[in-house]
C-alpha cells in the first residue's frame, strides 16, 4: 500500500452537520465497464446488491445469473428473494490509480 494515494481532509471538509451518523457513502465507479453514478457503500451491509433495473439497463443478459437459495431483508424489513447472483469487475479510483477487482452481486 506504499504507492496508494494519500487521502486527507482539511477544515473545509469538517463543516456540516455535527450529529453522529452512520450514513452510507455514495460513489461513482465502473461496473462491468459501465459508469454507475450512485453506488451506496454501507459498511453495515452483509451483501452487495445490483437492482434489477440497473442490471437490465446494463444489458448483461449474455452473462448467466447463478442460482441462489437465500432471501434478503429489504430496506423496509420485507423479505426479498434475489433472482440470482452475478460476478462483475468493479473499478474504483482515478485513472492514474485505478484498481479493479471482482464483486459478486445479488440481483
Amino acid at each position: 500500500m506504499e504507492d496508494a494515494p494519500l487521502i486527507q481532509f482539511g477544515r473545509a471538509e469538517q463543516s456540516g452537520p455535527k450529529t453522529s451518523h452512520n450514513d452510507a457513502l455514495v460513489i461513482t465507479a465502473l461496473l462491468a465497464n459501465y459508469k454507475v453514478g450512485r453506488i451506496f457503500i454501507d459498511s453495515g451491509s452483509s451483501t452487495d446488491i445490483l437492482f434489477r433495473k440497473a442490471y437490465d439497463q446494463m444489458q448483461l443478459g449474455d452473462i448467466p445469473l447463478e442460482k441462489v437459495n437465500t432471501s434478503l431483508n429489504g430496506f423496509a424489513g420485507e423479505v426479498v428473494h434475489p433472482r440470482g447472483m452475478i460476478s462483475l469487475p468493479l473499478t474504483l479510483g482515478a485513472v492514474a490509480a485505478q484498481r479493479t477487482g471482482g464483486c459478486a452481486f445479488h440481483i
